[in-house]
């Protein structure tokens, strides 16, 4: 099975095109629903991402940007991962793998998968 983790720039990405109009955030989640990418697959959502969405939306909102509060990102391939006790518990395997001294911020949540 094929797993797509979606951090929050992605997933805002989905939302919010770059100047020329183009998401490649959204072009790939359409992909998924008219059924492009063959096999099945996974999408993970960092539970994380929920609460930078809500900041990322606002902060927007009040730079006068455009975009909807609300994502319907979730449906039968999609699951929310919590970052709870048990992923904070087995954070202490990742240390010595291979670029984990790279990794900033969430991309550390990230990684695990």
């Amino acid at each position: 099975m094929k797993k797509f983790v979606w951090d929050t720039s992605a997933i805002i990405n989905i939302k919010e095109p770059n100047s020329q109009g183009y998401s490649p955030g959204y072009s790939l989640y359409k992909d998924f629903s008219d059924g492009w990418l063959s096999g099945p697959y996974q999408n993970i959502f960092p539970a994380l991402a929920i609460f930078e969405i809500s900041a990322t939306v606002s902060r927007m909102h009040r730079d006068g940007k455009k975009i909807l509060r609300e994502f319907y990102l979730m449906n039968e391939n999609s699951i929310l991962y919590n970052m709870d006790s048990a992923l904070i518990e087995k954070s202490y395997e990742l240390h010595s793998q291979k670029g984990f001294s790279k990794l900033r911020g969430a991309d550390l949540v990230h990684h695990k998968f």
